[in-house]
């Protein structure tokens, strides 16, 4: 599992340290039992890397990431590492719903 917070593994997340920054925490979550998902939707429209390069970026960025709510969230760092580029449509949709509610 990818995934960057500020909760420091407090939600059962691989990464996240208090500050924002990538670090690797051990998590034990039965998956049949969580509310976890597999968000893949983005496949059909975006070139997916192997496992070993995806895990090979988080990697490459542990202590180094800060998070940002709007530029650098969990959903825009598992993008990045898995399809090489970065994108958050919760995001994304978010503002259009600000924008048309101004």
């Amino acid at each position: 599992m990818v995934h960057l917070t500020t909760d420091a593994g407090k939600s059962g997340v691989l990464f996240g340290t208090p500050d924002g920054c990538v670090s690797v925490v051990k998590i034990f979550v039965n998956y049949k039992d969580s509310n976890i998902f597999v968000d893949n939707s983005r496949d059909a429209r975006l070139r997916t890397h192997p496992p070993a390069i995806i895990v090979k970026r988080a990697m490459k960025k542990l202590g180094k990431v800060k998070y940002d709510l709007f530029e650098n969230n969990c959903e825009h760092f598992a993008t990045r590492c898995r399809y090489g580029e970065a994108e958050s449509l919760q995001v994304f949709y978010n503002r259009q719903l600000l924008d048309t509610n101004k």
